[in-house]
Protein backbone atom coordinates (compact mmCIF):
# COMPACT_ATOMS: atom_id res chain seq x y z
CA UNK A 1 0.00 0.00 0.00
CA UNK A 2 2.61 2.72 1.14
CA UNK A 3 4.32 1.35 -2.22
CA UNK A 4 1.34 2.58 -4.07
CA UNK A 5 1.42 6.09 -2.58
CA UNK A 6 4.79 6.51 -3.07
CA UNK A 7 5.69 6.30 0.47
CA UNK A 8 7.94 5.32 3.36
CA UNK A 9 7.02 2.84 6.06
CA UNK A 10 6.97 4.49 9.16
CA UNK A 11 6.33 3.41 12.50
CA UNK A 12 5.12 4.90 15.37
CA UNK A 13 4.99 4.18 19.38
CA UNK A 14 1.36 4.33 20.02
CA UNK A 15 1.07 5.08 23.51
CA UNK A 16 -2.57 4.16 23.91
CA UNK A 17 -2.05 0.40 22.38
CA UNK A 18 0.75 0.41 24.78
CA UNK A 19 -1.58 1.05 28.00
CA UNK A 20 -3.84 -1.05 27.04
CA UNK A 21 -1.35 -4.05 26.51
CA UNK A 22 -0.07 -2.86 29.97
CA UNK A 23 -3.57 -3.51 31.10
CA UNK A 24 -3.56 -6.83 29.87
CA UNK A 25 -0.60 -7.96 31.59
CA UNK A 26 -1.68 -6.31 34.95
CA UNK A 27 -4.63 -8.62 34.34
CA UNK A 28 -2.63 -11.80 33.89
CA UNK A 29 -1.06 -11.23 36.95
CA UNK A 30 -4.12 -11.18 39.04
CA UNK A 31 -5.01 -14.25 41.34
CA UNK A 32 -7.94 -14.83 39.52
CA UNK A 33 -9.83 -18.44 38.99
CA UNK A 34 -9.38 -19.45 35.47
CA UNK A 35 -13.11 -18.53 34.25
CA UNK A 36 -12.79 -15.19 35.34
CA UNK A 37 -9.47 -15.02 33.66
CA UNK A 38 -10.83 -15.81 30.06
CA UNK A 39 -13.24 -13.08 30.99
CA UNK A 40 -11.12 -10.72 31.62
CA UNK A 41 -8.45 -11.67 28.72
CA UNK A 42 -11.38 -11.86 26.36
CA UNK A 43 -11.85 -7.94 27.39
CA UNK A 44 -8.49 -6.86 27.42
CA UNK A 45 -8.27 -8.50 23.87
CA UNK A 46 -11.63 -6.25 22.58
CA UNK A 47 -10.33 -3.45 24.23
CA UNK A 48 -7.10 -3.63 21.69
CA UNK A 49 -9.54 -4.43 18.72
CA UNK A 50 -11.92 -1.21 19.60
CA UNK A 51 -8.89 0.50 19.49
CA UNK A 52 -7.81 -1.06 16.33
CA UNK A 53 -10.92 -0.60 14.09
CA UNK A 54 -11.63 2.85 15.59
CA UNK A 55 -8.09 3.61 13.92
CA UNK A 56 -8.85 1.71 10.46
CA UNK A 57 -12.57 3.13 10.51
CA UNK A 58 -10.37 6.58 10.54
CA UNK A 59 -7.77 5.69 8.14
CA UNK A 60 -10.26 4.44 5.58
CA UNK A 61 -12.27 7.14 5.77
CA UNK A 62 -8.91 9.27 4.84
CA UNK A 63 -7.95 7.12 1.99
CA UNK A 64 -11.73 7.91 0.55
CA UNK A 65 -11.19 11.16 1.23
CA UNK A 66 -8.52 11.66 -0.77
CA UNK A 67 -9.08 9.63 -3.72
CA UNK A 68 -7.01 6.47 -2.92
CA UNK A 69 -8.99 3.71 -3.66
CA UNK A 70 -6.62 0.64 -3.85
CA UNK A 71 -5.51 1.96 0.07
CA UNK A 72 -8.84 2.28 0.92
CA UNK A 73 -9.30 -0.99 0.14
CA UNK A 74 -7.15 -2.64 1.35
CA UNK A 75 -7.61 -0.89 5.07
CA UNK A 76 -11.30 -1.57 4.66
CA UNK A 77 -10.35 -5.51 4.62
CA UNK A 78 -8.33 -4.94 7.76
CA UNK A 79 -10.67 -3.13 9.25
CA UNK A 80 -13.21 -6.38 8.58
CA UNK A 81 -10.80 -8.74 10.17
CA UNK A 82 -10.76 -6.60 12.94
CA UNK A 83 -14.58 -6.90 13.12
CA UNK A 84 -14.76 -10.27 12.68
CA UNK A 85 -11.91 -11.20 15.81
CA UNK A 86 -14.44 -8.63 17.85
CA UNK A 87 -17.23 -10.87 16.98
CA UNK A 88 -15.61 -14.38 18.13
CA UNK A 89 -14.70 -12.10 20.92
CA UNK A 90 -17.65 -11.42 21.47
CA UNK A 91 -19.06 -15.11 20.68
CA UNK A 92 -16.96 -17.27 23.41
CA UNK A 93 -17.76 -14.06 25.81
CA UNK A 94 -21.66 -13.96 25.36
CA UNK A 95 -21.56 -18.00 24.74
CA UNK A 96 -21.26 -18.76 28.96
CA UNK A 97 -17.69 -17.47 29.94
CA UNK A 98 -18.89 -14.30 31.18
CA UNK A 99 -21.78 -16.00 32.78
CA UNK A 100 -19.61 -18.91 34.26
CA UNK A 101 -17.12 -16.13 35.57
CA UNK A 102 -20.05 -14.35 37.46
CA UNK A 103 -21.13 -17.20 39.01
CA UNK A 104 -18.07 -17.76 40.18
CA UNK A 105 -17.51 -14.38 41.61
CA UNK A 106 -21.11 -14.79 43.28
CA UNK A 107 -21.74 -18.67 44.00
CA UNK A 108 -24.23 -17.62 47.28
CA UNK A 109 -26.36 -15.79 44.25
CA UNK A 110 -27.19 -19.31 42.70
CA UNK A 111 -31.03 -18.71 42.02
CA UNK A 112 -33.56 -19.44 45.03
CA UNK A 113 -37.36 -20.68 44.57
CA UNK A 114 -38.98 -17.86 45.86
CA UNK A 115 -39.26 -14.16 44.37
CA UNK A 116 -36.77 -11.67 46.16
CA UNK A 117 -38.50 -8.89 48.42
CA UNK A 118 -36.84 -5.31 48.02
CA UNK A 119 -37.51 -2.95 50.56
CA UNK A 120 -39.60 -0.07 48.85
CA UNK A 121 -37.78 3.86 49.67
CA UNK A 122 -40.32 4.34 51.84
CA UNK A 123 -39.73 1.88 53.85
CA UNK A 124 -42.45 -0.45 52.81
CA UNK A 125 -42.06 -3.69 51.34
CA UNK A 126 -43.05 -4.59 47.68
CA UNK A 127 -42.06 -7.86 45.68
CA UNK A 128 -39.83 -7.45 42.62
CA UNK A 129 -39.73 -9.53 39.76
CA UNK A 130 -36.50 -11.04 38.89
CA UNK A 131 -34.73 -9.12 36.42
CA UNK A 132 -31.83 -10.53 33.77
CA UNK A 133 -31.55 -13.38 35.67
CA UNK A 134 -30.82 -16.50 33.57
Amino acid sequence: MFQSLDEKVKGKHCDGMAGIIEEGKATMEEDFDETTMDACLIAAGQRAEHYEMAAYGTLVAWAQGMGHTQAARLLQQTLDEEKATDKKLSALAEGGINQSAADAAHPEEEEEDEEPVAVAANGGRKSSAKAGRR
